[in-house]
């Protein structure tokens, strides 16, 4: 696992079903990659990470969709060929 600090837009989200009681969120942020070169480059990339429990619904009644920014610590791994990022920590902004 890898420990990883985003920072992003918040461009949709919505609550996954309960798992042993817990309520879980999944989001997906829009994060804007800045290359340093002599024509400045500007990627997009939309993660997808998930919270579970308190975090989650904390989340669900406070973030926005659009015009939010959100940093956030997170812990990547793989299910099923696919990276999962599970926040840890987050801040809106």
């Amino acid at each position: 696992m890898n420990k990883c600090t985003f920072l992003g837009t918040v461009s949709e989200f919505y609550s996954i079903s309960n798992h042993d009681g817990n309520i879980g969120i999944s989001l997906t942020l829009q994060i804007v990659n800045k290359r340093e070169s002599r024509v400045k480059k500007f990627d997009t990339e939309n993660l997808t990470f998930e919270a579970w429990g308190s975090a989650a619904v904390y989340l669900l009644s406070n973030l926005k969709v659009d015009h939010q920014l959100l940093v956030l610590d997170a812990t990547a791994r793989t299910v099923e060929n696919v990276v999962v990022f599970r926040i840890n920590d987050f801040r809106i902004i």
